[in-house]
């Protein structure tokens, strides 16, 4: 209760001193407002699981995906998959399988699983119990494509996007879903990685060079009322290798 009435204060006087400089044409930010890009440290893998296993539980009935932009990327699929009779794709970081069973149930040719790190996603149909920065022999350039719009509960974001990309094939496609609530700001030992959505292109070239491509959609998310990026990434090779320029 304290931290909240301090952090209140805070933000009070902090508005109050940005009135007095506005008259300045000057204003007064904290640091983190400064970033483009975070990544919180763990002290070991173990706190990393153990922390996002916990808070998967907690928020075990939030549903952050919605369903005009799972309709946006189905349809994307579908139209750039026509020939195809079954498309295959994952959901990473699902938690209560929202994503998948939406798209499974939009049209009969997608057949989408999920994956998450807490064992409470065996509780949900079409989910699985993985940790999405492995790889899988199994997975390997097998997908259509990939959704995911957590990775900011990534501890090595790069590792994460790279694994994902080796396992759509050379056509195949990752939709990354960004919002202002995955930047900096908002990062912490719950949401480890945090990027502006505006600067993700960036972080995307440092990473990976001229062996991507990628395409973006600004769409207005109709359950947090709020706009998204969801960034629509393809392969210019078969093998994609983390070049990880940006440090």
């Amino acid at each position: 209760m304290y931290h909240k009435i301090m952090k209140n204060f805070l933000k009070l006087v902090l508005k109050c001193i940005n009135l007095f400089l506005n008259l300045l044409n000057f204003k007064l930010v904290r640091n983190i407002d400064l970033l483009d890009y975070s990544l919180h440290k763990y002290n070991s893998y173990d706190e990393y699981k153990a922390v996002q296993i916990k808070h998967n539980k907690l928020k075990l009935n939030n549903v952050w995906a919605d369903e005009k932009i799972l309709t946006f990327i189905a349809n994307s699929v579908i139209n750039d998959f026509q020939e195809k009779s079954r498309i295959l794709g994952i959901c990473h970081g699902s938690r209560n399988g929202f994503e998948q069973n939406f798209l499974n149930t939009f049209n009969n040719k997608l057949d989408v699983i999920g994956t998450d790190i807490s064992d409470s996603v065996l509780d949900f149909e079409n989910s699985i119990l993985w940790d999405f920065h492995d790889v899988n022999p199994d997975w390997s350039q097998k997908f259509d494509f990939i959704y995911s719009n957590s990775i900011d509960q990534s501890w090595n974001p790069n590792l994460a996007l790279t694994t994902w990309l080796n396992q759509i094939h050379d056509e195949g496609y990752v939709f990354i879903e960004l919002s202002k609530f995955h930047g900096p700001q908002y990062s912490g030992s719950m949401d480890p990685f945090g990027v502006k959505p505006k600067y993700f292109p960036y972080v995307l070239s440092s990473w990976y060079g001229s062996q991507i491509t990628f395409e973006f959609e600004l769409i207005f998310k109709e359950n947090k009322k709020i706009p998204a990026w969801v960034f629509k990434i393809s392969k210019n090779v078969s093998i994609i290798e983390n070049l990880d320029t940006l440090n």
